[in-house]
């Protein structure tokens, strides 16, 4: 069942054992404290869709790197239709749902940004936590491998 939802995600995943997504995004983002400042993290989530439903998501963060492995339909993931899944995640108050829509070899990516306005999170510069505001998506790309 989860290698036919694959199939209809990515038709041409029958040619290969697994799917390969990569997201980039950059951010625009007030730093609170310590000292204020206007940061433009960049992000990148590399996902790859395995035949079996199961999900590993690579995440690199400035400062850090994050690696899961999910299944389509349980907690981060999610599968809203036959090209669409969406992976959500918390950072403090702060919810960011990823959507990721497919078109043949192609994909589009949406990052949605709701909850509380301050968030706590890491500062590399600094490597501690500080807290941040105002966050939002200044670029956004997607790509199919």
């Amino acid at each position: 069942m989860r290698w036919a939802l694959l199939l209809f995600f990515f038709p041409f995943a029958a040619q290969a054992a697994s799917a390969h997504i990569n997201v980039s995004f950059t951010l625009t983002q007030e730093r609170v404290t310590p000292p204020p400042i206007l940061t433009h993290p960049k992000v990148s989530i590399h996902l790859v869709l395995h035949e079996n439903g199961t999900v590993d998501d690579y995440t690199h963060v400035p400062g850090k790197d994050f690696a899961n492995t999910g299944r389509l339909g349980e907690q981060r993931f999610r599968v809203v239709n036959e090209h669409t899944i969406t992976r959500s995640w918390s950072i403090g108050s702060q919810q960011r749902r990823l959507t990721i829509t497919t078109e043949g070899k192609s994909c589009t990516a949406d990052l949605a940004i709701s909850g509380s306005n301050e968030f706590p999170a890491y500062a590399p510069k600094l490597k501690m936590n500080a807290i941040f505001r105002n966050a939002h998506v200044d670029s956004i790309t997607c790509r199919i491998e």
